[in-house]
């Protein structure tokens, strides 16, 4: 396949060769024009430079996109986008406002029964690579891939989010020998791919519920107004961790936990300030959460419920579900019933 020459990074001018096909000598840092041909298990599209295969992230299937390398493994590489050259056939704008930069839909900009054909595919070609037989006996085997069964909804269908609090952005010095971290922006939103320090503050999510932009705007105020320290996973200090939202799709009901670096005896004094969010409609449960390890999520969490129960209900079918803070529960309900629906018909129930 032609391709770019590699570029350096601050070069202004590229040339395009004509008909290398061969792999160049590949390093991180160069940079090519390519087109992404497929999209791959773990949602990156799939390239070539010359015959090496290049595994570019938050792209797809017709895009033309310049590319900056940033691994080389022998046989293939791994890169990021520079910018895109030329729009694909099938592109559409994405719904949200942080598609982008947040990291978290990797494929909005394509058009619902597009992801789920490329979904289809990637599960046949898995498939085909892990069947122990020759292509002409593959072949002949009748097909046992079904068709997708699609999501009943394709936005504001997820029943739980988990966001971070933390900062924008992170400034450091060298004093004394030791390293002294600056927090600027206090915030709440996702870490972007990479970015595990800083926080993209988002103002909407279009996976959850549609009211997500309002408690979010509640809660940055909170933050703003009680001056509670955010957590800084460098110096392992502060208050706030992690927000934790569930809902019961069919129950109504919601969840909302804050996850703290602190003990009871810290958090007794400032325990009213979070009942501001108590009076918020179909709010079954307010929960504040010990976490005092290092990993985000607690090893063993002390939970602290300030307002109705420890847990919301849900229900599939004729069953009521009791969910806990981090119970485990199929995050999209109108999809899972469809799921279990498919199980019963197949197995003939």
């Amino acid at each position: 396949m032609p391709s770019e020459l590699p570029q350096k990074a601050d070069s202004p001018v590229s040339t395009v060769a004509t008909a290398a096909v061969a792999s160049p000598a590949v390093h991180p840092g160069q940079i090519y024009t390519v087109t992404i041909e497929k999209l791959t298990f773990g949602g990156s599209g799939l390239a070539h430079v010359g015959d090496l295969a290049v595994f570019v992230p938050s792209t797809i299937p017709g895009q033309q996109v310049e590319i900056v390398i940033t691994k080389f493994r022998g046989n293939s590489a791994e890169a990021r986008v520079n910018k895109i050259i030329r729009k694909a056939k099938d592109e559409i704008m994405p719904k949200c406002q942080h598609f982008h930069d947040c990291g978290g839909c990797q494929w909005q900009n394509l058009p619902y029964d597009k992801q789920i054909g490329f979904k289809e595919e990637i599960v046949r070609e898995t498939l085909a690579h892990l069947t122990p037989v020759d292509d002409a006996l593959r072949e002949s085997l009748p097909g046992r891939v079904l068709k997708i069964i699609p999501s009943p909804q394709v936005f504001h269908y997820r029943n739980k989010l988990e966001l971070s609090f933390g900062y924008s952005s992170m400034d450091t010095e060298e004093k004394d020998g030791k390293r002294i971290y600056f927090d600027n922006g206090p915030t709440v939103g996702f870490h972007q791919p990479g970015k595990w320090d800083t926080v993209l503050p988002i103002s909407e999510c279009h996976l959850y519920d549609e009211q997500i932009g309002q408690l979010l705007a509640d809660v940055r105020r909170f933050m703003q107004e009680t001056k509670l320290p955010v957590y800084n996973p460098k110096t392992h200090k502060g208050l706030f961790r992690t927000l934790l939202l569930r809902r019961g799709i069919h129950t109504g009901e919601f969840m909302i936990a804050f996850v703290v670096k602190a003990r009871k005896k810290e958090l007794e004094p400032i325990f009213q300030h979070f009942m501001r969010f108590a009076g918020r409609s179909g709010l079954k449960s307010l929960l504040v959460i010990e976490n005092m390890s290092l990993n985000d999520k607690p090893e063993e969490p002390k939970v602290h419920c300030l307002a109705g129960k420890p847990f919301i209900t849900e229900r599939l079918f004729d069953l009521t579900f009791e969910i806990s803070p981090f119970s485990f529960f199929q995050t999209n309900t109108l999809a899972a019933e469809k799921l279990y629906q498919a199980i019963v018909d197949g197995a003939e129930i």
